[in-house]
């Protein structure tokens, strides 16, 4: 108290001097004007302490102002000396004004702290019974029953929620209510048979007596609504008064809800004991990773056997204890975070991955399957994996290729073996055509040049579905138009038709039907349709040939009235040497349709039949993909200007496989392209390898997508970069983030080459190369 107010007096006095050296600038200012008023502009000064401050400072600033005005202003300016009454009397009134000044100032001073004290005084007083108020509305307020009792147990104050539960629960409710004896209201309760009452008195008695702060115990209680669970809780107040505060909450919710956790924890055992049977039951091998890392892993009992390991084994191969056992695909041993289950463990699911495991004693061929398990926060904290041992599947999948090679070598050194003696079979016979002039020698000569041909085409058949097979036959795709492939197809067959007897009929569209093909592959598909509608077709029948544009598709129908198929037939007319009883009749290896299929697939296309069954014709279509006439010079000219060199594309994805891959793809499409696999790599990469355009990654670790996307516009140069985000939110809201970030185009993974090529198309391969 003392500090502050000798504080206050120095600021008082601070005042005064300031005030006073106030008066004395502004009077050497108006100097001219005031010379006969040597005090004028210090009554200002003497009126404003006299406002603000205590009469001490008053005084101060009234001897402070006479000495001012004494020396500079009056008459005998220089010394403190008056040289008239005239000045005497202006002095005597200055100070006859400092003196009203400062006594007025502090009759107003003390009149306001009487005021303030008054008001303090009655501010207390109101602030007392509020706070009674609030304590007691406070206590009204809670959710419990509350209670105030002395030492020897009387009640001394209770909430509004106690008098209602007394009133309408307890037959004795006057034991209750303030000024009974709460003590004796539990013994009351003993003595009629309440199992809780004793623990209550013994608890409440132990706190009014000291012996312990505070009590607390649950007990049932019956009401007109049943029975209801309350948390009884004493403790000792710091108020001398009181012996101890009581409150009684009702816990009965919680009850029931701890019963049925109880019961549900017992489902859940007996459930994890049947499901635990069931995985042991399991023929297949279920693991499970116990943490985040894959460092614990256990299994049932299929996957022990499986690798060779007793009953409880630790199956993690991250443990310090990992099974003797080591994990190849393709050959190459897996590294530890290249595994399934670790792979699961940080949140990627694997699927039908073929898995080599090597133990000391034997190799397995297994199927892998796995899949993260998440938190209610959806990070990984585990994971579940599925092995199933295909070993005896694998080794009859390697005998059958086997087999299949094996005949595919047989097919190709048959065919071989067959074209030598029937090279000169048919030159003999077309030598012996020329010179022949017997009729008779001419007609067998032409029947054997049937057969011949005949045989030639099995032959061609036989190396055609041997290439195909074996993967070594090889299309010349272009754009070409399929209706003169047709033409082409109709005039190869035309013979063979017009010696039958049929009624062919030709429909070809006004417009070119443009397709990317190999026209040799093509024709001979179709030369086989024509075919076969000839040979299965009784003389005179009918066959119609016709090409349409459907959509985006090229279609070809060939259409007849002959000998049809059986449908149960239909599923397997494609397969290799599947033959019709017709067909059997007719001659025939039954490769033709099949390798007419393979083709087909080869142009990504598709070959389907549909008959109403025997001696109700078939029809064949054929489907291709249309594509622009100038498609082919467009694609090329696209793929020159990505061979040019001048586009360089950054891949940035914490996922090596993803980013190398489309490296790769890109390097394919003729584009300069590199992969960092990080936000900080990004930043740096844009500096020395410059790039154009930079494909991002949004969910990285460390630094995000995001914040790298703004760091990069915020180098040199980075405004230029066209930066597109690579991720798997595909919101709206991700795009946004995405554009605020300074992104310019949003891509969704997978990327596929056609989303590539649309997007260089979008960002013009023009503007990327000018800001090289």
């Amino acid at each position: 108290m003392n500090s502050k107010r000798r504080a206050s007096g120095a600021l008082d006095y601070t005042i005064a001097i300031l005030a006073v050296s106030g008066a004395l600038l502004l009077h050497f200012a108006l100097a001219d004007f005031l010379h006969p008023l040597p005090f004028s502009t210090f009554y200002l000064a003497v009126l404003l302490v006299a406002a603000v401050a205590r009469p001490g400072a008053v005084l101060l600033a009234t001897g402070l102002s006479i000495a001012a005005a004494l020396y500079f202003f009056m008459d005998s300016s220089g010394s403190f000396v008056l040289p008239d009454r005239g000045e005497q009397a202006r002095l005597a009134a200055f100070i006859a004004f400092a003196v009203g000044s400062a006594a007025l100032s502090e009759v107003v001073r003390r009149a306001r702290q009487r005021e303030l004290d008054a008001h303090g005084q009655l501010t207390q007083t109101l602030a007392q019974q509020a706070g009674n108020e609030f304590i007691r509305a406070t206590l009204d307020a809670l959710p419990h029953e509350i209670a105030v009792i002395d030492r020897a147990g009387v009640i001394l104050a209770v909430n509004e929620r106690w008098i209602r539960f007394a009133k309408a629960n307890c037959a004795g409710a006057d034991f209750a209510s303030v000024g009974s004896n709460y003590l004796e209201s539990i013994r009351a309760a003993m003595a009629a048979g309440d199992a809780s009452a004793r623990q209550a008195l013994d608890g409440l008695v132990s706190v009014l007596g000291g012996e312990r702060a505070e009590f607390t115990m649950e007990y049932p209680c019956k009401t007109e609504e049943g029975e209801l669970w309350f948390l009884m809780h004493a403790t000792r107040p710091a108020c001398e008064q009181a012996g101890a505060v009581i409150s009684h909450t009702e816990i009965t919710e919680r009850k029931r809800a701890e019963v049925e956790l109880r019961e549900s924890e017992e489902r859940e055992r007996r459930r994890a004991q049947e499901l635990q049977a069931l995985l042991d039951l399991a023929p297949i091998g279920v693991s499970i990773a116990l943490d985040a890392e894959g460092r614990e892993i256990r299994g049932n009992r299929a996957s022990e056997a499986l690798y060779g390991l007793p009953p409880g084994a630790q199956l993690s191969m991250a443990a310090s204890d990992r099974p003797p056992i080591a994990i190849f695909k393709d050959g190459r041993e897996l590294a530890l975070e290249e595994l399934p289950m670790q792979r699961a463990s940080r949140g990627e699911t694997v699927d039908d991955q073929i898995i080599e495991v090597r133990s000391p004693d034997r190799t397995l061929t297994v199927l892998a399957k796995a899949t993260p398990l998440y938190d209610d926060a959806r990070r990984p904290r585990g994971a579940v994996g599925a092995f199933l041992d295909i070993t005896a599947l694998k080794q009859a999948e390697d005998a059958l290729l086997d087999a299949h090679r094996r005949k595919d070598e047989f097919l190709a050194i048959l065919a071989h073996e067959l074209r030598n003696p029937l090279a000169p079979i048919r030159n003999a016979i077309y030598v012996l055509l020329k010179t022949a002039t017997d009729d008779r020698a001419q007609g067998l000569l032409n029947m054997m040049q049937r057969q011949v041909d005949h045989l030639v085409r099995l032959v061609d058949d036989l190396t055609e579905i041997s290439r195909i097979t074996r993967g070594v036959i090889q299309l010349e795709r272009v754009p070409l138009n399929l209706t003169e492939v047709v033409c082409q197809a109709v005039e190869m067959c035309r013979p063979f038709i017009e010696r039958r007897k049929h009624n062919l009929v030709v429909d070809l569209p006004p417009s070119p039907a443009i397709v990317e093909g190999d026209a040799v592959r093509l024709t001979q598909v179709i030369t086989n349709l024509l075919g076969n509608a000839a040979k299965f077709t009784p003389e005179r029948g009918h066959i119609s040939i016709g090409v349409a544009l459907e959509g985006e598709q090229a279609i070809v129908r060939v259409q007849d009235d002959g000998v049809g198929i059986d449908p149960e037939f239909l599923p397997r007319l494609f397969e290799l040497f599947a033959q019709t009883p017709n067909s059997k009749k007719q001659g025939g290896l039954g490769i033709g349709l099949s390798l007419a299929r393979e083709i087909m697939e080869l142009h990504d296309g598709r070959i389907e039949a549909a008959s109403e069954g025997p001696g109700k014709g078939s029809v064949f279509t054929v489907s291709l993909p249309i594509c622009e006439p100038g498609g082919a010079s467009t694609h090329q000219d696209h793929e020159s200007a990505f061979d040019s060199g001048l586009v360089r594309v950054l891949v940035v994805d914490d996922n090596h496989d993803a980013a190398d891959s489309l490296v790769l793809l890109l390097d394919t499409l003729g584009v300069a392209a590199r992969a960092v696999y990080d936000g900080q790599s990004a930043i740096a990469a844009v500096s020395d390898f410059r790039p154009q355009l930079a494909l991002m990654d949004l969910g990285m670790p460390v630094m995000d997508g995001f914040e790298t996307a703004r760091r990069i516009r915020r180098q040199p140069g980075g405004e230029n970069i066209a930066l597109v985000a690579l991720t798997g939110w595909g919101q709206e809201k991700h795009r946004l983030l995405a554009d605020d970030a300074g992104y310019d185009q949003h891509l969704v993974k997978p990327v596929s080459v056609s989303d590539l090529q649309e997007l260089f198309a979008r960002l013009s391969l023009k503007q990327l190369t000018a800001q090289s």
